[in-house]
């Protein structure tokens, strides 16, 4: 904008919104000893809204770092679910419980999915625990996914370029191979073992394997000539490259968590809980799907791959400490957190974030009983 040009700018913002109404029942029956059960409904209204930035935030290249936001069609959007849940837990014998849990959800906007879950834990003998579970799960396209909407400065294949993130629904997106998001499903097994030797000590065991289909992530960022006469046939003159959130992939995570703690008595009137916890994960893509506009244009590329797979901490260790003395409550928690991967802030190849820790402390005093 030249010399006309204003240092402060109004660029618009998001905002978002959600209610919650739910009522849950749930008894236990003396008929069947250790027989329990829990039904539960719940609705839930959404609301998503994009605000516009004044026109000199998004004029040409827009506010340096930020260009306003400026979506093509105005984004005010709404959507609510009801959801009933039913659960029950059986004890079939002293030391094998029984659990079965059911959820069925109806959406607005994607349709009715249903869900559930089974378990069992059986103690053989006094010191050892066994337990299982198989579950489904289900989870639809957050508004923010279906209509976000805006053009940023980023790096791009080492360059400064602004890159257009456009609505699923937008005529641009589906020019480019965009099409309406699906639900992600998820099926999930774990296994464990409890093992109690007595003084206060016990130790568990968990593997777990986590299937996710139709998994939703950001395209790569799509550029070239095709996509440029795309993006000018349709008005845009401020982005080089464009991107939209796709049903991208499918994927496996497979970990496994373990767990050592001590409970008990150290003076009079006090007592001491120590858990150490220790877990690690490791990601892997399965499928991945194709653009059926741009062939030669993949959807994810070995950058989202990568931040995919490891864009979150490979491994977790924490340790946890309680005291209790008299009305006192002392809590400190020590988590260790392993590496990941970013997106590089000078482009190029990702890039490896050292690990971290946090200590959270806090203390209590309970003034009567």
């Amino acid at each position: 904008l030249g010399a006309a040009s204003p240092t402060r700018f109004y660029g618009g913002g998001a905002r978002y919104s959600q209610n919650l109404i739910n009522l849950t029942l749930d008894r236990a029956f003396e008929v069947l000893s250790g027989a329990h059960f829990a039904a539960g409904l719940e609705h839930r209204r959404e609301a998503y809204r994009l605000v516009s930035g004044d026109v000199a935030s998004y004029t040409l290249a827009g506010a340096q770092g930020f260009p306003g936001f400026n979506p093509p069609t105005p984004v005010d959007v709404d959507r609510h679910a009801i959801s009933a849940i039913l659960d029950g837990e059986l004890s079939l014998a002293e030391g094998l419980d029984l659990g079965l849990a059911g959820r069925y959800e109806d959406y607005s906007d994607f349709g009715d999915k249903a869900s559930g879950k089974a378990s069992v834990f059986w103690r053989p003998a006094h010191l050892v625990a066994l337990r299982a579970t198989v579950s489904t799960g289900i989870r639809a396209p957050s508004l923010q996914q279906q209509f976000f909407s805006t053009v940023t400065s980023q790096i791009n294949a080492g360059q400064l370029q602004n890159v257009g993130t456009f609505a699923v629904n937008d005529p641009i997106s589906i020019a480019l191979g965009a099409s309406p998001l699906k639900a992600e499903a998820s099926t999930s097994y774990s296994g464990g073992v409890v093992v109690t030797p007595g003084r206060g000590l016990t130790f568990s065991l968990d593997l777990f394997q986590v299937d996710i289909d139709d998994r939703i992530a950001l395209s790569e960022n799509l550029q070239g000539a095709a996509v440029t006469a795309i993006l000018r046939a349709n008005g845009v003159t401020n982005a080089a490259a464009a991107r939209f959130f796709t049903n991208a992939a499918a994927t496996r995570t497979k970990g496994w968590e373990a767990t050592l703690r001590w409970d008990g008595p150290v003076g009079p009137d006090a007592r001491l809980a120590v858990t150490f916890g220790y877990g690690a994960f490791d990601t892997d893509v399965r499928r991945q799907a194709t653009n059926p506009v741009l062939p030669a244009s993949p959807l994810l590329g070995p950058g989202s791959i990568d931040l995919t797979t490891d864009g979150q901490p490979r491994n977790k260790a924490l340790l946890n400490a309680e005291l209790t003395w008299a009305g006192w409550r002392f809590v400190g928690d020590l988590t260790r957190f392993g590496a990941y991967r970013t997106t590089s802030p000078l482009g190029g190849a990702n890039q490896v974030i050292a690990g971290t820790t946090s200590l959270d402390l806090s203390v209590a005093y309970r003034l009567r009983d």
